[in-house]
């Protein structure tokens, strides 16, 4: 893929397209609205947009290539349900944006953005190799780990709450969400919402 649109309306893993892939500009589009879940492929894309209010992550990464992007779009709703199965970059600069009225859950118990799990356990749902996280006001980030979801453990619906890092910088959350049940837990350091803070 060079160039243009690709524009995903069906549920299920998608692309339905298992082979190898180049994608070197254009965007593919995940625009599901059903109440049964598109997922990510695990593959290398070089721009995503969802603009649906049903995506989430598949069985693996989500790769993004180097002057990519992944964009949760005004109005989508993206959820990460896997720390085996994040958004990470490739060499390169990549930019992860949530606009105006989009919301990304995250529904792992390292929370939002940081470093790589160690051998065994679970990654952030967006591993600090994107290197330009942007949360555009009106944006919403949602914790929304729960007891039930897999893998079963004590420790589940207990998140620890993320401070996102762009270009080196910590940056403010815009709408922070916090749903779900178990223990929340707050960093340290001064953790910032510049809009509204909501359990």
């Amino acid at each position: 893929m060079s160039g243009g649109r690709y524009r995903i309306f069906k549920t299920g893993t998608q692309p339905p397209l298992s082979g190898t892939y180049a994608l070197s500009a254009g965007v593919v589009e995940f625009a599901n609205v059903q109440l049964t879940v598109q997922t990510i492929r695990s593959k290398s894309y070089q721009n995503i947009e969802v603009t649906g209010t049903a995506v989430s992550n598949s069985n693996g990464n989500i790769e993004v290539n180097g002057g990519g992007g992944f964009t949760v779009k005004n109005g989508g709703v993206y959820t990460n349900t896997s720390g085996n199965a994040t958004i990470v970059g490739t060499s390169g600069l990549q930019t992860l944006a949530i606009e105006n009225n989009a919301t990304f859950k995250t529904a792992v118990e390292p929370g939002f953005y940081g470093p790589a799990g160690s051998f065994g356990n679970p990654s952030p749902s967006v591993r600090d190799d994107i290197d330009l996280i942007v949360l555009n006001i009106g944006s919403t980030v949602e914790y929304a780990r729960q007891t039930g979801v897999l893998p079963l453990s004590a420790s589940n619906g207990n998140q620890i709450i993320t401070i996102p890092v762009s270009a080196s910088l910590p940056i403010a959350y815009q709408n922070l969400l916090l749903s779900g049940d178990g223990v929340k837990t707050a960093p340290s350091t001064t953790l910032t919402v510049q809009g509204n803070l909501t359990k």
